[in-house]
């Protein structure tokens, strides 16, 4: 719990732990996603696939061409352990885990705390919505948390605003009073801007 700012601690119900093989940030999506950690591998192809069907897209919530380059880099390797040079980076990929997987990213450390929209699908109504959390901690690994329902939220990221498609305006809506309230609670205490690279 000490990985995450303390206001939202109270917030977290559960904590899964994932196999710290350099893939972990892969198989922490699997299990938000519903699946089993093993699934780290479809993960990792279906996010690559995604960055090159719409590489421009990724290029401007990446800031340039040579840090999309470098996701594309990271994510077109299938084998365990991986490198650290391969592993998943955050914030640069919450923008494409929202956006494959259609749902809300909420991604929590001690340095950095943001939430990640679909940037090309309309809005699904309130009740399809799913949501995964995903933290970072002891400086190298990523776990999957479990929030409880309608917790406080981080803001969401700046480039969404920027860079989302103008079909998926409307996510942001419901999520207002949540990401108020985890303004509240957490303060200046860590980052909340796409400012920072954590992997």
């Amino acid at each position: 719990m000490q990985w995450f700012p303390i206001g939202i601690r109270k917030y977290v119900e559960k904590i899964i732990d994932v196999k710290g093989d350099g893939n972990c940030g892969y198989r922490a999506i699997a299990v938000g996603l519903g699946h089993g950690e093993s699934e780290w591998i479809n993960i990792r192809k279906i996010l690559f696939m995604e960055l090159e069907h719409y590489f421009s897209l990724y290029e401007g919530t990446c800031g340039d061409k040579e840090l999309a380059e470098e996701l594309r880099y990271k994510l077109n390797f299938y084998r365990s352990p991986t490198p650290n040079d391969r592993w998943m980076i955050m914030p640069k990929m919450g923008h494409l885990i929202a956006s494959v997987f259609q749902t809300v990213v909420v991604f929590l450390s001690n340095h950095q705390c943001l939430t990640f929209l679909p940037l090309r699908y309309p809005p699904l109504p309130p009740e399809s919505r799913r949501l995964i959390a995903l933290g970072h901690v002891n400086g190298d690994h990523f776990v999957t948390i479990h929030l409880q329902p309608n917790s406080p939220i981080p803001p969401i990221a700046r480039n969404w605003y920027i860079h989302h498609y103008s079909f998926a305006d409307g996510w942001e809506t419901q999520y207002s009073n949540q990401i108020e309230e985890f303004k509240n609670i957490v303060g200046n205490e860590v980052a909340t801007t796409d400012i920072i690279e954590l992997e």
